[in-house]
């Protein structure tokens, strides 16, 4: 998976996670087009990112226990020029 793909991965985990629409492991597999095997890989590396996700058996989805933000991005720095 190229870097670009896999933080494309990321982000539309994080919206699925945030609005609680991921459903069953194997439903959030599908919903982001990898395999059910590759989605627990994934939930574990935003795990070790400290991403406090959890699991609602009655409801089918994950969702974070407390607010959190993903960012993947640069951000340019003034420079100063003496």
């Amino acid at each position: 998976m190229l870097l670009f793909e896999y933080f494309n991965k990321l982000e539309r985990m994080d919206q699925l996670i945030r609005f609680r629409c991921t459903g069953s492991p194997s439903e959030f597999a599908n919903k982001i087009q990898v395999s059910e095997r590759q989605i627990y890989y994934l939930l574990g590396v935003m795990k070790d990112m400290d991403a406090p996700i959890a699991y609602n058996k009655t409801l089918k989805t994950y969702y974070y226990a407390s607010p959190v933000t993903l960012k993947i991005c640069f951000e340019k720095k003034q420079t100063t020029i003496n």
